[in-house]
């Protein structure tokens, strides 16, 4: 039987006296722990740190002796056994499971080989093989063939996947850009891939930004067309002003920068060049005027 094949003949004996020093080491060591060291003493605790360094070694040498000693006959007994136990038995549990992993193997192909006839009968009859097809494989469906699940099971999911992909493009094909959202569904990698909402906001939000955009540049274009007005308007009204007699020059004083802002109305009566020129001065430097 096999307890009576491995046994132990005789356990190790181990003589040791270690109860006989614990005292003496714990002496020491609470000395040691308690002792103050000073410029005085310096070299005496430095020599009680060898002696003691020297002691714990020796007992070290010791107990590694004995470990080898025990260990010894286990490695050679350990050695044999696995040369006439575990070397064998797993030879041969490797080789079992070699030839049992090949019938399952087996047994997953013709199991891959009936779902993947109706995976393209399905497929088929849905409409969508001729147009869609070519963007989706029954692997990526992700079934997980065991050789506990059934062939119904797996050719219930095969149909929910199709049954979704039709759906999904029956939708696609309502909306107003369906071109670039079927794009959008078909392309691997993006986050509208075989996912009709993703694909139909994605589609939605760039055409948002763009009209958004439009209105955007219609406001500047207005408001640019409004300055425009304004400046003819001004430069008409220069064009139109019938010329009067010269009148005397007035000074026009200036405030300086950190005066108030104030309006002041007045007339200015000159040639027409020249009140242009004013015209020209007055808006490169900045003074705001109707």
């Amino acid at each position: 039987m096999a307890n009576e094949i491995i046994k132990v003949e005789q356990l190790p004996v181990i003589t040791q006296q270690l109860a006989a020093i614990k005292a003496e080491i714990e002496e020491k060591v609470a000395f040691a722990t308690a002792l103050v060291c000073t410029e005085e003493n310096l070299q005496e605790v430095k020599k009680l740190k060898e002696d003691m360094n020297k002691q714990f070694n020796e007992l070290e040498t010791q107990r590694k002796a004995v470990k080898n000693s025990i260990l010894a006959p286990y490695n050679e007994f350990e050695a044999m056994y696995k040369e006439c136990v575990t070397i064998p038995f797993k030879t041969a549990t490797q080789a079992l499971k070699d030839k049992t992993d090949a019938i399952d193997s087996e047994v997953k192909k013709q199991k891959l080989e009936k779902v993947k006839e109706h995976y393209d009968e399905k497929l088929a009859a849905s409409g969508i093989v001729e147009d869609y097809g070519e963007f989706f494989t029954i692997y990526t469906i992700g079934l997980n063939i065991t050789k506990a699940v059934s062939v119904k099971k797996l050719n219930e999911q095969v149909d929910r996947f199709i049954d979704r992909i039709a759906d999904d493009l029956a939708l696609i094909a309502e909306q107003e850009h369906a071109d670039e959202v079927i794009y959008e569904y078909k392309r691997k990698g993006g986050s509208g891939y075989l996912n009709a909402s993703n694909a139909i906001r994605s589609v939605n939000a760039k055409y948002k930004a763009i009209e958004n955009e439009k209105a955007r540049t219609a406001e500047r274009e207005a408001r640019a067309a409004a300055s425009a007005a304004a400046v003819a308007k001004v430069d008409a009204a220069i064009e139109n002003t019938p010329v009067a007699p010269p009148e005397e020059e007035k000074e026009i004083p200036v405030a300086p920068p950190e005066d108030p802002i104030i309006t002041v109305a007045f007339k200015v009566t000159d040639t027409v060049p020249r009140l242009k020129k004013l015209k020209e001065y007055m808006e490169r430097e900045g003074y705001k005027y109707v």
